[in-house]
């Protein structure tokens, strides 16, 4: 699943070319991972297993078609949008399955098949995703949010107090000004183990931004 910041990261390629205001955008992009709803739920998935269990964006669509002029709904779009992007690449890519279809495994950066238990699965995941927010954060390529929002959208999904989400915007962006101040990177070569090496990291980065935006333009939700 892709971090709070590489989901910002995203949102903040594909606003190059939208122009709206970034701040409802982010709040938007973050809210479905905010929201006090079950997860499944708010990120329109199936509890299935690996492509089946994906993100279902047009679902969302189908219900908030009308809403998505509202920049923070269109935000929950692109989060939708970027996780069924990032973890179908994962699926396809990284994860190794047996013939139940569970995961048993991964490939490395190096393509070495590994066996792996889940929970070694999962801190192995934890620590390569680590060193791609530092990535991001030492490119600039994440943004803090500077404005808090007045009024929420009519979403079924979004179930989250005003103080619970000023919360939320003070937290993550006590992180990014944390990271700022006591300046770190971690080269993505340097984890023997990376899932993803530093230029397949890139070119996925800007696959799934263009992904994002060319779905948005398919579907009529911004002009082109």
């Amino acid at each position: 699943m892709p971090t709070p910041m590489l989901h910002i990261a995203i949102a903040k390629k594909v606003n190059e070319k939208l122009a709206l205001e970034s701040d409802l955008l982010y709040i938007g992009c973050l809210m479905t991972n905010w929201t006090k709803v079950e997860y499944h739920v708010s990120h329109f998935k199936s509890e299935d297993e690996g492509i089946e269990g994906l993100s279902k964006p047009d679902m969302f669509v189908e219900k908030y078609g009308k809403l998505l002029d509202d920049t923070i709904v269109l935000g929950y779009l692109i989060h939708l949008l970027t996780d069924r992007f990032w973890n179908k690449y994962m699926v396809n890519n990284v994860y190794l399955y047996n013939n139940d279809q569970q995961v048993v495994g991964v490939k490395t950066k190096r393509k070495k098949e590994l066996n792996m238990s889940q929970e070694s699965i999962h801190v192995l995941k934890a620590k390569t995703y680590a060193q791609y927010d530092h990535y991001l954060m030492s490119n600039n390529m994440v943004d803090t949010i500077k404005e808090k929002v007045l009024e929420l959208p009519g979403v079924d999904e979004i179930k989250i107090t005003r103080e619970e989400l000023d919360k939320k915007i003070d937290e993550y962006n006590k992180e990014v000004k944390d990271f700022k101040k006591n300046r770190g990177f971690l080269n993505l070569t340097n984890n023997r183990y990376s899932l993803i090496n530093q230029k397949e990291f890139e070119q996925t980065l800007e696959r799934c931004a263009s992904y994002v935006y060319s779905y948005l333009r398919r579907n009529d939700i911004i002009e082109p």
